[in-house]
């Protein structure tokens, strides 16, 4: 059992196109000012096996984010600079994160 949905309040369809914004899966930026990451909160459910996961989406600061690089490691999606130019990837280069 699982709701999410795809992006946050801030993101419009319309800012696909427009640089310096991008969705992921579990990260979005708008205006490489806005930035959010997708977090999974699983609540047990009485009688049944599997949790319940609801997708939330949260604000970053840049610095966060930042840190964010930093405390994965390596593990900053290589998508990320695929999909799309942005702070992100920037991000994962200044913690020093592995390609």
């Amino acid at each position: 059992m699982a709701f999410h949905i795809p992006g946050p309040d801030a993101w419009s369809r319309k800012l696909r196109r427009v640089k310096g914004c991008g969705l992921g899966s579990d990260t979005c930026v708008i205006n490489d000012e806005q930035f959010f990451v997708r977090g999974l909160i699983r609540v047990p459910v009485a009688g049944l096996e599997d949790a319940f996961e609801w997708g939330v989406w949260v604000s970053l600061t840049e610095e966060d984010i930042v840190r964010m690089a930093e405390v994965a490691g390596g593990l900053c999606p290589r998508r990320w600079e695929r999909d799309w130019r942005s702070r992100w990837a920037a991000a994962c280069r200044a913690a020093g994160a592995s390609r």
